[in-house]
């Protein structure tokens, strides 16, 4: 079967950690037969030519097409505008597959909204099926701009491409759930977040810092509000009061305001900045526990990372998180909780002698490395078109 993958979310020039998950399962499918992967990217703002840029890397084609957008002050036309021309170009884009590679024998969508309005057209026009990875946060009651908040078009649009898939993934049951509770899913499968484990892999000794020992913790994220980076720093402020002998290593895109936020502690603060991907595995091998005190997550792949470089993980209990971190690789708070959280650190550097790394390591990467994944993604499509 030739596959053709379309996705809403992906790694460009501007912003090239936005959907790297949806990369890596891409680069993970490749090792099993060549995968052509394409993307539109809206500029909004920006005059000059449209660009489409292809890449190959191994059996892996990616191509983004990147189109400008009128900054416009009526919402609605802005948003037509917008979604019409990014339904054009994937048309082009297919069309120009398709010469060169005949007609796919089905499409994958990863990220319902936009890449998958495509997708159903195509259905409908050619009676090419396809499949749905969905990764959006959004079907989560309760989360800030959810589906339950969208519009009557969107939300109608969004429902029709995820009951005409074939079937559906996700990476956490969770997620699935909640999208299960909008609308009946034909052969939902939860295949894990995938992981470089030629990068992300227990590293044997840590270096310690010279001046001696310290219990390094480690924060990944993108730092924005749903991360709750102010209750890690507010719990940590805390665990200062009942012990001194850790420093925490903050790993992403921190404003100023909330490097400000942490001054109190700054003393046992290392801000790092945003870091390439290799970098984060090397501050996850010489970190001793993950954090993250998160209000809203579906399954975070740092989690996934920071196991297959058998490290420990204390987190809120929220989405699919508590699907993963379990008593022997780690420890779940109360979403909110400061109190409860200095608890957890406190305990985990008490007791950090029961955690073992290397089974820890071992088994994440058992469940999250590249074979391991392409085989899911195998079993999934000869479920959804058998």
């Amino acid at each position: 079967m030739r596959a053709l993958w379309l996705a809403s979310w992906y790694p460009v020039q501007t912003d090239p950690f936005n959907g790297d998950f949806i990369q890596r399962h891409a680069a993970s499918a490749a090792t099993r037969g060549p995968i052509t992967l394409l993307h539109v990217e809206k500029i909004s703002g920006k005059r000059g030519k449209t660009i489409t840029t292809t890449r190959k890397t191994g059996d892996l084609t990616e191509k983004i097409t990147y189109f400008n957008s009128p900054d416009v002050s009526f919402r609605l036309w802005r948003s037509f505008h917008s979604q019409l021309k990014t339904f054009l170009f994937y048309h082009k884009m297919v069309k120009e597959y398709t010469r060169e590679h005949g007609r796919p024998s089905f499409i994958h969508v990863h990220v319902c909204m936009h890449a998958g309005v495509y997708a159903l057209w195509a259905k409908w026009r050619w009676k090419i099926p396809y499949v749905v990875t969905e990764h959006y946060s959004i079907y989560i009651p309760g989360n800030p701009g959810s589906f339950y908040s969208r519009p009557f078009l969107y939300r109608y649009i969004n429902k029709l491409i995820l009951r005409e898939a074939s079937g559906v993934h996700n990476v956490s049951g969770f997620l699935q759930d909640c999208i299960q509770q909008i609308v009946p899913l034909r052969n939902p499968t939860i295949i894990p977040n995938v992981v470089n484990t030629d990068l992300f892999r227990p590293q044997g000794v840590k270096e310690k810092p010279p001046a001696g020992w310290l219990f390094r913790f480690v924060h990944v994220s993108s730092f924005e509000v749903g991360k709750n980076v102010r209750g890690i720093l507010e719990a940590f402020r805390l665990l200062a009061q009942r012990r001194t002998d850790w420093e925490l290593i903050l790993v992403g895109p921190a404003d100023e305001d909330i490097r400000l936020y942490g001054s109190p502690i700054s003393q046992h603060l290392q801000w790092t900045g945003a870091v390439p991907y290799e970098e984060v595995a090397n501050h996850l091998q010489q970190a001793d526990v993950l954090v993250l005190f998160s209000h809203f997550e579906n399954q975070p792949c740092v989690i996934s990372e920071a196991f297959c470089c058998g490290l420990p993980v204390v987190s809120s209990a929220v989405g699919g998180i508590p699907e993963v971190v379990l008593p022997e690789n780690g420890l779940l708070v109360r979403a909110g909780d400061v109190q409860d959280l200095v608890q957890m650190l406190d305990q985990i550097m008490t007791t950090y002698d029961r955690y073992d790394r290397q089974r820890i390591g071992e088994e994440a990467t058992a469940k999250h490395g590249y074979p391991v994944v392409a085989s899911s993604f195998d079993r999934f499509y000869a479920a959804a078109f058998k």
